[in-house]
């Protein structure tokens, strides 16, 4: 039997593979539908959220109000401040400037030798400064000037002036047979290095306070 051709195809097979073509057309459209229909699933999942996170905790919000957290210190007058007194008294402070004695007064402090009469120079040059430091010690309150940089920062150096002072007060009265009052002046240096540890002015009135406390 002799079958029509068209090309090179019998005529009985052309409609199979028209078949197989819309078949093969058919899936590459499906799948191209599938792809399109991840990638939007994908974007509603995850890509939205986050953009819509980021626009929401992007912008800065306004600060809350914290007002009542803040610390407040009160004002302290200054006839019940130490503080006036203590810059007062600093500035009457007596301390040998030759290398030698300075060294021989270290020395003593730190447990050596102990001599007397350079000890009672000392203390009598010092008399006033120490009579100032009293009245000083005798009022409530010990704060520190307010300061907004640190150029403003009020010195403290010259109360670790008076602490190196206190010690030697203390080893004069021991070497004099009075250890009770030695031991009065004793507690008074930690009182003095308790209240510049407090005195609510820089950082550096802490370390000086300890540097008081330990000397």
């Amino acid at each position: 039997m002799v079958h029509a051709r068209v090309g090179n195809v019998p005529r009985r097979f052309r409609g199979g593979l028209g078949w197989a073509g819309r078949t093969a057309h058919g899936g590459s459209m499906a799948l191209k539908y599938k792809v399109l229909i991840g990638i939007a699933v994908f974007g509603a999942l995850v890509v939205t959220p986050a953009v819509t996170f980021l626009a929401m905790y992007s912008t800065d919000e306004p600060p809350h109000d914290d007002s009542d957290l803040r610390l407040t210190l009160p004002d302290v007058p200054d006839h019940l401040n130490a503080y006036p007194l203590l810059v007062e008294a600093s500035e009457k402070v007596y301390w040998p400037e030759d290398d030698a004695t300075k060294e021989k007064l270290d020395r003593m402090l730190a447990g050596g030798p102990w001599d007397a009469a350079l000890a009672r120079d000392v203390l009598e040059r010092n008399r006033e400064a120490l009579a100032l430091f009293e009245k000083a010690m005798a009022r409530p309150h010990c704060r520190f000037p307010k300061f907004r940089s640190y150029d403003e920062t009020p010195s403290v150096y010259p109360s670790y002036q008076i602490g190196n002072i206190l010690p030697i007060r203390s080893g004069q009265e021991r070497a004099d047979g009075s250890p009770e009052a030695a031991l009065d002046t004793a507690i008074t240096q930690v009182r003095f290095a308790d209240r510049l540890e407090r005195a609510k002015g820089s950082l550096m009135c802490y370390w000086v306070g300890q540097g008081v406390r330990w000397t």
